[in-house]
């Protein structure tokens, strides 16, 4: 987590999805709105940020901040580093919706 000022390079402690416009557009989903990402293990949900320099087919989301909690879409005994039993973190297939509005 990064609460400290003035260590974060200018971003915020915002649960960002980092996401290419196209693969936005046909998740339906926009820049700034919220977004369920959805894995084999869990889902989380946050606010979109489009990035045309953002390869299509992938999703990312930083971690080390409070939220969102990546952790949620990884497992602790499936899909692990044999060596290490540690969770895979990168290329975990994921499915995007727009997330439901709260109520």
């Amino acid at each position: 987590m990064n609460l400290v000022p003035g260590t974060n390079d200018g971003r915020h402690d915002e649960p960002i999805v980092l996401l290419n416009p196209m693969d936005a557009a046909e998740s339906g989903v926009a820049d700034g709105s919220e977004v369920t990402v959805t894995s084999a293990h869990g889902q989380l949900v946050g606010l979109v940020e489009l990035d045309v320099g953002h390869r299509r087919g992938c999703v990312s989301i930083p971690h080390g901040f409070a939220a969102p909690v990546v952790n949620l879409l990884t497992s602790a005994s499936a899909d692990v580093k044999p060596l290490t039993c540690m969770p895979l973190y990168s290329g975990t297939p994921v499915a995007l919706a727009p997330a439901l509005p709260k109520p």
